[in-house]
């Protein structure tokens, strides 16, 4: 329905002007390769390219993560125009904090003393390797949440082919998922081990698919599992071996994966887990299509449909979808845990306030840091869901949901509504603060480091 309104958005609009393009010049990449830059125009001699078309590929070279700005200019020549793009490359190396923290369903936001859950650590990576945008990553966090990780991936390992290879490794402990695992200290204490190998294909600058294997080490206490060995080991902490694959089919034409005003987006994602204790499989099926249309100069319409099921006769209690965790049903952070099937409609009225713009600062030596980028959006939004309640098979989540008195909260809709500034900054991130409305609640408040859908 999304992608219908995009459609149709095109066909409304008011022709624009043409200019056919003879030529295409790139410049100012020291280090990136030609073909990194080129594979996000897809532009052939002869083609004639609006100007709205223009901006919308400048915004997806900067979305590459390697620059600090793009600019184009459109010479006039005998045969046509010449598109000439310059880049100025950014700093590949990066070390920056990250920090999450929220309030309390029924809190009051303006209160310090609620603010809890607070969870902060670092990255750094660098994501230009040989020029051919391979990147390493290296996080770490503490708090409410702990873990390290390490990820490498190579878009480009063959040259002149679209075939991308990744691999990751990472360990976290110790987060309380929830009200009974607060009240319960040995219940939080679970730890994570994974490893995963990925590969995919890109058939065009949009279209990805992707298979990733991954293995996962977790002990967990019995009493977060709803399988029967919990009987036989008397809730006592056990370890899962788990190994699954996960495959998606992706569409991402949007302008910008930081803030998107423009394009659409599209992902199916299936996942197969079998977990090596009980022989058992399971998984999960996950759908998720995205539109933005611009209404007006002054605000943009961004809607998301999101569907998500487990799949398999046994699923882990720490497999649930953790409603709101992901931000996906803004407002039930803390009251809704686990689901094993959801609706998700989440729509924002986006206006900016300040257009991302660039400050260049003479005065910083470093070439890369000259180019201060930074924007700001304010947002209304709303978000409607519908839960259902899990399968009376899943003994030990249906358990949990009747001692918390959250029955309520499932076959049923649920809505949201507030506000949100987000700020942009330099090396596209984005600093979030949400504060969310819902029926019979007080308002919970969120301050985030990462992106808008």
């Amino acid at each position: 329905m999304l992608l219908f309104l995009f459609n149709l958005f095109l066909l409304i609009s008011p022709p624009e002007r043409s200019f056919p393009i003879s030529e295409i010049h790139i410049s100012g990449n020291e280090v990136t390769q030609d073909f990194i830059i080129l594979r996000e125009i897809p532009i052939q001699p002869g083609d004639l390219v609006s100007k709205s078309r223009l901006d919308y590929y400048k915004d997806r070279i900067y979305s590459l993560g390697l620059f600090t700005r793009v600019d184009y200019q459109l010479d006039s020549l005998k045969t046509g125009f010449r598109l000439k793009f310059t880049v100025h490359e950014r700093w590949f190396w990066l070390v920056y904090p990250t920090i999450n923290f929220k309030t309390q369903d029924r809190a009051k936001p303006w209160d310090v003393s609620e603010w809890n859950d607070l969870t902060y650590g670092f990255r750094a990576f660098h994501n230009n390797i040989l020029g051919r945008q391979i990147s390493m990553m290296i996080s770490g966090q503490n708090g409410y949440s702990q873990g390290l990780g390490i990820r490498f991936s190579d878009p480009n390992i063959f040259l002149n082919t679209n075939i991308l290879v990744w691999t990751g490794l990472n360990y976290s402990k110790g987060a309380a998922k929830n009200k009974f695992e607060d009240s319960n200290p040995d219940a939080a204490n679970d730890e994570n081990f994974g490893v995963n190998l990925g590969a995919g294909y890109r058939f065009n600058p949009y279209t990805i698919f992707a298979a990733t294997w991954n293995y996962r080490m977790i002990s967990v206490p019995g009493v977060l599992s709803d399988s029967s060995l919990d009987v036989l080991l008397n809730n006592k902490k056990r370890k899962d071996l788990i190994s699954g694959l996960i495959t998606s089919f992706s569409i991402d034409a949007r302008n910008s994966i930081e803030f998107a005003t423009e394009g659409f987006f599209s992902n199916t994602e299936l996942r197969l887990n079998r977990e090596s204790g009980t022989g058992q499989f399971y998984g999960g099926l996950r759908l998720d299509k995205r539109a933005y249309l611009q209404l007006s100069d002054w605000v943009t319409f961004a809607g998301l449909i999101s569907y998500e099921t487990g799949l398999g006769s046994f699923i882990p209690f720490y497999e649930h979808l953790l409603t709101g965790r992901d931000e996906y049903l803004r407002g039930y952070q803390s009251t809704i845990l686990e689901s094993t099937k959801r609706w998700v409609f989440r729509s924002e009225l986006r206006h900016q306030v300040f257009e991302p713009r660039v400050t260049e600062l003479s005065w910083i030596p470093v070439k890369q840091f000259k180019d201060f980028r930074w924007g700001l959006y304010a947002l209304a939004f709303s978000d409607v869901g519908y839960l259902n309640k899990p399968h009376k098979k899943y003994a030990g989540l249906n358990n949990y949901i009747r001692t918390q008195n959250l029955g309520s909260y499932y076959d049923r809709f649920l809505y949201s509504g507030g506000f949100a500034l987000n700020l942009l900054l330099p090396y596209s991130l984005v600093l979030k603060g949400e504060l969310a409305f819902i029926p019979n609640g007080k308002p919970t408040f969120w301050i985030m480091t990462g992106r808008a859908f």
